[in-house]
């Protein structure tokens, strides 16, 4: 067995546990093991921007956390150089962008994130189906498609599925995935060199343009602002736009409100944690394609029953068993996998937002008690944080505005309604409270 991909996917798991680390994620997580010989790891950027990047900035970092990391200073990482047509376009758009000439096709694509490698189920079948039919008719049937949920579900992989059966069925089509930040990087680079006009040039050649996890623009007005030039000519020329968050545009902080009613204008298609069976369905795929043998399917149930809301997670955790039993030399078992995923089947439990746990942490924020918040006290000072922590408990966990409203002592669902819209309105003038509910957003 090839064990570059293992290897890779519990060093990303080593990188994603700690926060610090995320601009690193954003560069390293769309990159490939290509081989895994004498103990040297090679990696395939996705495209000639993340290549400069991790070869400039990154290369002696990774190499230094792949010390700090349970694999030791025995195994040294590298990058591929071999993808000479990369490194050319890299090189000529330093000089000059030309338009016509640049090779979108491919450009920042996962080929294993297919149609076909994607395990349909009833929390994600409506995004799938909206998906395919922009994919046999990109720019008409759904645009711009916007998809939300949380992390780990899904989103990337059902956005690039479009790109690469459009490509499959058209070579000459010109697709660009990129992640928010790089986009932002891009225009922030074009603004110093004064190559902005050229950047904007090189968007508008586009077919399909796809941009992940667009609620990093929150807050940054000239990101949003040539964003929102580029998403008009490119709609208007009927190109498709997909784009993918964490919540529904409406509820985006800080977010600019051309762009929220440009979104909201096409298809906007949630995705929701799987169910176990689909779970379990997600883990058979995953064993399959990386030709994981041997995996009894009870160890398949263990891992869906503990680990439930993230599909990143699972993938991790099978990664893990199989990393673990290749280097023990042990079968994979109930109880090896048991212990191999203790650290795996407690951080899942651990990660589900409550209402009680968005209580604790907005009456800690506010420098208020949880027994204030819930007692009929209608002061602003308790008024405000627990009008806060409704809106959070609303958009945050699955809780029902009947359940939400019980757990905020309230008789009926009315004052959730009242609390939320509050909320909802003074995020959009208020950038104070905007940050403070961003910091209590990130400490869940």
């Amino acid at each position: 067995m090839d064990n570059s991909s293992v290897v890779w996917q519990e060093f990303l798991k080593f990188l994603q546990a700690d926060s610090s680390n995320d601009r690193l994620l954003i560069y390293v997580s769309n990159c490939l093991p290509k081989s895994f010989e004498d103990r040297i790891l090679v990696l395939e950027a996705p495209n000639a921007f993340s290549y400069e990047q991790i070869k400039k900035n990154f290369l002696n970092i990774l190499n230094n956390l792949f010390i700090q990391s349970a694999f030791g200073d025995e195994i040294k990482l590298e990058l591929d150089s071999s993808n000479q047509e990369a490194i050319r376009v890299t090189n000529n758009t330093k000089k000059e962008i030309k338009n016509e000439k640049i090779p979108f096709t491919r450009f920042g694509l996962n080929p294993y994130y297919t149609f076909g490698t994607f395990i349909e189920g009833p929390t994600n079948d409506l995004a799938k189906s909206v998906c395919l039919a922009v994919a046999r008719n990109p720019g008409f049937s759904y645009n711009p498609l916007f998809l939300y949920g949380n992390s780990g579900l899904g989103k990337t992989h059902l956005m690039q599925a479009v790109g690469n059966y459009v490509i499959e069925q058209n070579p000459d089509a010109k697709v660009l995935y990129e992640a928010s930040e790089t986009f932002t990087n891009s225009f922030t680079i074009a603004i110093k060199e004064d190559k902005i006009k050229d950047l904007i040039s090189k968007y508008r050649t586009l077919d399909i343009l796809m941009i992940d996890d667009v609620q990093f623009f929150s807050g940054k007005e000239r990101t949003m602002e040539y964003f929102f030039n580029i998403f008009n000519e490119l709609t208007n020329a009927n190109k498709q736009i997909i784009l993918t968050a964490d919540q529904q545009p409406k509820d985006i902080i800080g977010f600019n409100e051309r762009l929220v009613s440009r979104f909201m204008s096409g298809m906007v298609a949630d995705i929701t944690p799987p169910d176990f069976e689909t779970r379990v369905a997600i883990l058979m795929k995953k064993a399959e394609v990386r030709n994981y043998h041997n995996i009894p399917d009870e160890i398949f149930t263990l891992i869906a029953h503990n680990i439930k809301k993230n599909i990143r997670e699972l993938e991790g955790a099978l990664n893990r068993l199989v990393a673990c039993s290749d280097i023990s030399g042990e079968e994979i078992n109930i109880e090896n996998t048991n212990k191999w995923l203790k650290d795996f089947f407690i951080s899942s439990d651990n990660s589900i937002i409550t209402i009680e746990k968005i209580q604790l942490a907005v009456a800690n924020s506010f420098k208020i008690s949880v027994e204030d918040m819930l007692s009929p006290n209608r002061s602003s000072e308790i008024a405000l944080p627990r009008h806060v922590a409704m809106y959070l408990a609303r958009n945050k966990t699955n809780q029902s505005l009947i359940q939400i409203a019980h757990a905020f002592n309230k008789k009926d669902h009315t004052s959730v309604m009242h609390g939320c819209e509050r909320i909802e309105n003074e995020l959009r003038i208020d950038k104070s409270l905007a940050s403070v509910v961003e910091n209590i957003v990130k400490n869940l």
